[in-house]
């Protein structure tokens, strides 16, 4: 072995630590996101704005929340269904989109709900083969009775669009608060 082989050797083992140590956190990032759970009166609002914060702060994204919630809190399964599609869609913006911005809006009334996550990043967002991302937020949307649509933001970017309809879900009581449920 000559020394141009050795140095050649080195810069490769170099970019194979390099690509572990950033598979690594993006395990742990995945592994911490499955775990968050919606506890006690914290909502789906505030655990999205979590998320956006930590990996805004992770990659240097600007990031642009706005968040409004009004009326019962939506059942803590149908919470964590919107949580999971905020949270895979800010992860594809964090792993794909080379974006520089992140705009997040999350609007509930009631059991209705609007979630907007946009970026300016390079766009063309769809499947991929061996990629279920996009494929399992279409399905949690169609779980909460609502749609998903995946597209381009007007000058530049990805759209991510869930939207359900409030007037197919009902009100349960649950002691003196009142929560939305799906269908039974």
């Amino acid at each position: 072995m000559d020394l141009a082989d050795s140095a050649e050797l080195a810069r490769t083992a170099g970019e194979l630590r390099d690509e572990v140590a950033h598979l690594t956190r993006e395990m742990r990032s995945c592994v911490l996101d499955l775990h968050h759970d919606l506890v006690g009166e914290a909502g789906v609002a505030d655990a999205i704005a979590g998320c956006v914060r930590r990996i805004a702060a992770r990659r240097g994204l600007r990031v642009h929340v706005l968040l409004e919630e009004t009326g019962p809190r939506l059942a803590p399964e149908l919470e964590l269904q919107v949580l999971r599609i905020a949270q895979e869609a800010v992860a594809n913006v964090d792993r794909h989109a080379c974006a520089s911005t992140l705009w997040l809006t999350l609007r509930r009334h009631g059991c209705s709900l609007r979630l907007d996550v946009e970026d300016d990043g390079v766009g063309g967002a769809k499947p991929r083969p061996g990629h279920l991302g996009l494929e399992s937020m279409r399905q949690r949307a169609r779980q909460l009775g609502g749609d998903l649509t995946v597209g381009e933001r007007p000058g530049g970017g990805t759209s991510v669009v869930l939207v359900t309809p409030g007037d197919h879900r009902e009100t349960i009581n649950k002691g003196d608060d009142r929560a939305c449920a799906a269908d039974r």
